[in-house]
């Protein structure tokens, strides 16, 4: 596998970032979001653009001249980084949520999130030092995506008030 193998997931997340813009401008034209709709397409496009930037990565480190194991260390280090930093974003964007929005977020979504990508990034930092493979970092872009469009879906269906304009 090369680092270019990456770029259909690549492609995927720019497609998910740009079609959840379309939803929310079309969702939202003339009225303002609201708080827990503003965190949802927040983490939405966080972790979309993690995807997008993590795999990424190993396609920069090898035009700069990588080799091929040091490339996916690269790759692995630089995802398990952005990993950590979508798991703060998350913690810190909930923080500023109303405390009645904030006690409407679900379990399991937190275990799905900051548990799924602690584990990928504790998994990536430790292959990274001992064995960098692609088929972990690929499993953690493909974790991204899974996030995004599960937050996609959730966007679309969820319900807004019908203006009275």
């Amino acid at each position: 596998m090369t680092p270019s193998s990456l770029s259909i997931l690549t492609d995927f997340s720019v497609a998910v970032v740009g079609f959840s813009g379309i939803v929310a401008a079309l969702a939202y034209q003339g009225s303002r979001f609201a708080p827990l709709d503003r965190f949802r397409v927040f983490t939405l496009l966080l972790y979309a653009l993690c995807g997008a930037f993590g795999s990424l990565t190993p396609v920069v480190a090898q035009g700069f001249g990588a080799s091929a194991p040091l490339y996916w260390q690269i790759g692995a280090c630089t995802l398990a980084l952005l990993l950590i930093c979508s798991i703060l974003a998350t913690f810190v964007a909930a923080w500023q949520l109303p405390p009645a929005d904030r006690a409407t977020l679900q379990l399991y979504v937190w275990i799905l999130v900051v548990g799924g990508n602690a584990v990928l990034a504790v998994w990536l930092a430790a292959s990274a030092v001992a064995f960098p493979a692609p088929g972990r970092i690929m499993t953690a872009i493909i974790w991204q995506l899974f996030l995004s469009v599960l937050l996609f879906i959730r966007l679309i269906l969820n319900p807004r008030p019908v203006s009275s304009e």
